[in-house]
C-alpha cells in the first residue's frame, strides 16, 4: 500500500506527462503535467474532455493506427506525433507507450509517457521531410535507370533483330517474343498477324513458358476477330488493353477453354502499318501491375519487328523477282542475239537511208539555191529553216528571226497567213504580191515535209515584173499597131478630099464676092490645115511606114531644134536648159527624132506655170544613150498613170492623146525604151537608145 502511494505521487508531481489509456483511445488516468502540456488547467478538464484520442487529438488520424498497429506488432513503440492543444495550437509531443496485461495476458490498458519536443519535432520534421524528398528522388533515379536499362535491352534486342538477316520468319517472332516477354517483366506471351480485310487473326507464335503451360489440345490458328474475347479488344478499339486483374469481371471477357494458361495480369497492343493492323502482340502475368512504360517497350519493339518483316518480305519478293528476271533475261538474250544481227544489218540501212536523204536533200536545196527566185522553208512556229542566196539578196539572212520579221518587218505573225492555211489544209495556193521597191512577185505555197517527218510550207517568189511590163507594154503595142493598121488604110482616103476643099475654099477667097467672109474662110482652112497634122500625126503610128534611118548624132538634132523650143517657151515666159554630154552616133530617122523630141518638150512646157524651168539632157549610162526631158510641174496624176501612152487619152483640153503615143511608136521602130519619174517636183521622160557596137562591161 505505501508503494503504491509512493507511485502515485510520483505520478502527480513528476515533471514528465504520464497518462493511461484503452485500446479504445480513452483516457483512464494523467497526470497534472501531462494535462498542462496539452493546454487544459487540470488533468478531469482532460478527461471529460477528450473522449476520443485518435480524433480529437492527433493531427493525422493515421499517426494513431500506426501507433497501435506497432503496438500490438511489438509491444511497446517510440514516436513522435503532432498533437492539438485546447486553444487549436499544434504541439509536437514524444511519446514512449507500451502494453499493460493482466495476469492472464489480456490487454489492460496502455502506459505512457510524453515530453513536449515542439521546437525538436520542427527539426524532425523538416528532416522527414527532406529524407522523403530524397526518397522520392532516389526512386526516381531508380526509375530513369529502370527505363534506360530496359532502352538499353530494347536497342539491344533490335540490334540483334537487324542482325538476323538469314533467319527465318518463325525464329525472328520468336526472338522477338521472348525480348517482349523479357523487357515487360512478363512470364507468358504470344503474337499473331492480323487480316484486316478478312478481320482474322491469324497465331504464329507462342512463348516457350506458354507452351510449356498450356494443356490444350489442337490448338485453333485462325481466330476471327467477332468471335475473340478480352484479348481482341486492341484490333476492336485500335489501341493498347491493359487488364492488371484479369480474375475481376470484365464485359469482353469470353472466357478461356480448359487447359489454357492461367491469367493474372494481362496486356496487349496493336502493330500498325500506315492506318491498317498488321499484328497483334501481347505479354502476360507480370508479377508487378502493368504500365505505360511496358505498353511504350512492348510497341517499340514489335514496331521495330514489322519493319524488319516487311524488309524481309520484300527481300524475298525481290529475290522472287530476281531469279524469273534471270530467267527471263536468259529467255530474252537469246531473242535479243537472234534479233540483234537484224537490228545491225537495219541500222546499218537505215545509217545509208539517212546520207542518203541528207545527200538527196542537199541536193534539193542546192537545186532550191540555184533557182532563180526567192524560195524559203519555215515551220509551224514561223522559223525559216532554209533560204536561198536571192532570199538574202532581197530581203536578208534570217540570222534566226521569224519569218514575219524578216519579210515584212513585224512583231508578230501576220493575219490570214497563207502558209498557216497550207499547214492545215494541205492544199497549195498561189497569190500575188507587189513590195515597196514596186517589184511584183507570184507567190506559190506548198506543203512540205522535212527529212525527219516535221511539216513545213515551201514558199516559192518569182518575179514577175518584167512580165507585168511586158503584158502592159504587149497590150498598149497591140491598141498602136491597130491604130496604125486604121491609119495606113483610111488617111490617104481622108487627105484627098480635105485637099480638095482646102483647095475651093482658097480659090473661092480670093473672090472679090466672098471678100468680106475672108475670114471665115481663113479659120475654116486653118482648122483643115489641123485635120491634115492630127492625120500625119496619127501615119506616124503605123508601123509599114518608110523610114530613113542613118548614123547620126542626137545632139546635133537636139542643137537644131533647141531655137524653136527656146521660142515656144519664151511665148509663155518659161525657160530651157541644154545638158548635152558626149555621145556616139546611132541609127536615127531625124524626122521622127525631131517629132519624138518636140512632144516631150512641148509637153514638158505645158506641165510648167509661168517662169518654170525646163531641163534638156542627152549622157551614156551602161551602153545606153538617154535622152532626158524634165520639167517642175506639178507631176502626173496617180491615178493616170497606167494610161500614158495610150492613143487618144489625154489630161489636155485641146489634146488629140496621140503626142505620147507617137512617141512610143517612134520609140519602138528605133529599138528604144520609154519611162518616165514623176512627183510632186515634176516629171522626168528618159529615152533610152540601144548602142549595138558597144560590148556591156562583165
Amino acid at each position: 500500500m505505501e508503494n503504491v502511494c509512493k507511485y502515485h505521487n510520483i505520478f502527480l508531481n513528476t515533471i514528465g506527462g504520464f497518462f493511461q489509456c484503452s485500446p479504445k483511445g480513452h483516457f483512464i488516468m494523467v497526470n497534472p503535467a501531462f494535462a498542462y502540456m496539452l493546454g487544459y488547467d487540470s488533468p478531469e478538464e482532460l478527461l471529460n474532455t477528450v473522449t476520443d484520442m485518435g480524433k480529437q487529438l492527433y493531427v493525422n488520424a493515421e499517426d494513431y493506427d500506426i501507433c497501435i498497429q506497432q503496438l500490438l506488432k511489438n509491444g511497446s513503440y517510440s514516436f513522435g506525433v503532432n498533437i492539438y492543444r485546447k486553444d487549436g495550437s499544434i504541439a509536437w509531443i514524444y511519446i514512449n507507450v507500451r502494453i499493460v496485461r493482466d495476469i492472464n495476458g489480456n490487454i489492460e490498458y496502455f502506459e505512457g509517457v510524453a515530453q513536449d519536443s515542439t521546437q525538436s519535432g520542427e527539426i524532425i520534421d523538416h528532416l522527414i521531410k527532406v529524407n522523403e524528398k530524397l526518397n522520392k528522388e532516389i526512386a526516381q533515379r531508380k526509375s530513369i535507370e529502370g527505363k534506360l536499362k530496359l532502352s538499353e535491352a530494347r536497342l539491344e534486342a533490335l540490334l540483334k533483330l537487324n542482325q538476323m538477316t538469314e533467319e527465318s520468319l518463325k525464329e525472328i517472332t520468336d526472338f522477338t517474343l521472348e525480348e517482349g516477354i523479357r523487357l515487360t517483366g512478363s512470364s507468358v506471351g504470344y503474337i499473331a498477324f492480323y487480316d484486316e480485310d478478312k478481320k482474322e487473326l491469324e497465331m504464329h507464335s507462342w512463348s516457350k513458358s506458354s507452351m510449356k503451360q498450356c494443356a490444350i489440345t489442337d490448338k485453333p490458328y485462325i481466330y476471327p476477330i467477332e468471335k475473340t474475347g478480352l484479348w481482341g479488344e486492341a484490333v476492336r478499339q485500335r489501341k493498347p488493353i491493359v487488364t492488371n486483374d484479369y480474375s475481376a469481371p470484365n464485359p469482353f471477357k469470353k472466357g478461356y477453354p480448359k487447359g489454357h494458361v492461367h491469367l493474372l495480369r494481362h496486356m496487349n497492343i496493336p502493330v500498325f502499318d500506315g492506318q491498317r493492323i498488321v499484328m497483334l502482340a501481347g505479354v502476360g502475368n507480370k508479377k508487378e501491375d502493368y504500365d505505360e512504360s511496358d505498353v511504350n517497350q512492348l510497341n517499340l519493339l514489335m514496331s521495330g519487328m514489322w519493319r524488319i518483316i516487311q524488309r524481309k518480305r520484300a527481300e524475298e519478293t525481290l529475290r522472287k523477282y530476281r531469279d524469273h528476271l534471270e530467267d527471263m533475261v536468259d529467255e530474252r538474250t537469246k531473242l535479243l542475239q537472234t534479233t540483234l544481227a537484224k537490228l545491225q544489218l537495219e541500222i546499218a540501212e537505215r545509217k545509208q537511208a539517212v546520207v542518203s536523204l541528207k545527200t538527196e536533200r542537199q541536193k534539193l536545196y542546192s537545186l532550191l539555191d540555184g533557182l532563180p527566185a526567192i524560195i524559203y522553208l519555215r515551220d509551224s512556229d514561223y522559223n525559216i529553216s532554209f533560204s536561198n542566196r536571192y532570199f538574202w539578196d532581197f530581203f536578208d539572212k534570217p540570222k534566226n528571226k521569224r519569218c514575219f520579221e524578216v519579210i515584212h518587218n513585224k512583231q508578230e505573225p501576220c493575219e490570214g497567213c497563207p502558209s498557216d492555211r497550207v499547214l492545215k489544209t494541205k492544199i497549195p495556193e498561189t497569190w500575188e504580191r507587189m513590195y515597196s521597191n514596186g517589184r511584183i512577185f507570184e507567190v506559190y505555197t506548198y506543203p512540205f515535209q522535212d527529212i525527219n517527218a516535221s511539216p513545213l510550207v515551201l514558199n516559192l517568189f518569182i518575179d514577175i515584173t518584167s512580165r507585168k511590163q511586158f503584158e502592159q507594154e504587149m497590150t498598149r503595142l497591140s491598141r498602136l499597131n491597130l491604130i496604125g493598121q486604121m491609119a495606113a488604110g483610111i488617111a490617104h482616103e481622108i487627105r484627098n478630099p480635105m485637099t480638095t476643099v482646102r483647095g475651093f475654099l482658097q480659090l473661092l477667097g480670093q473672090k472679090d464676092k466672098y471678100r468680106q467672109d475672108k475670114e471665115y474662110f481663113n479659120l475654116m482652112i486653118q482648122e483643115l490645115d489641123r485635120a491634115n497634122s492630127i492625120i500625119t500625126e496619127f501615119l506616124s503610128l503605123a508601123k509599114n511606114r518608110a523610114a530613113g534611118f542613118k548614123k547620126q548624132n542626137l545632139n546635133h538634132i537636139v542643137q537644131s531644134l533647141f531655137p524653136l523650143i527656146q521660142a515656144d517657151a519664151m511665148e509663155s515666159a518659161k525657160y530651157v536648159t541644154l545638158e548635152l554630154n558626149e555621145i556616139p552616133n546611132l541609127l536615127l530617122d531625124e524626122k521622127e527624132i525631131r517629132q519624138l523630141i518636140l512632144n516631150l518638150t512641148r509637153n514638158g512646157l505645158e506641165a510648167l506655170l509661168s517662169g518654170g524651168h525646163l531641163t534638156i539632157k542627152t549622157y551614156l549610162d551602161d551602153c545606153e544613150v538617154v535622152l532626158s526631158v524634165q520639167d517642175h510641174g506639178r507631176g502626173i496624176p496617180e491615178d493616170v498613170l497606167d494610161k500614158i501612152g495610150t492613143p487618144f487619152f489625154t489630161t489636155k483640153d485641146n489634146g488629140t492623146g496621140l503626142g505620147l503615143a507617137t512617141c512610143y511608136s517612134i520609140a519602138i521602130r528605133h529599138n528604144a525604151g520609154i519611162n518616165f519619174d514623176t512627183g510632186p517636183g515634176g516629171t522626168t521622160f528618159y529615152v533610152r537608145f540601144k548602142i549595138e557596137d558597144i560590148k556591156k562591161p562583165v
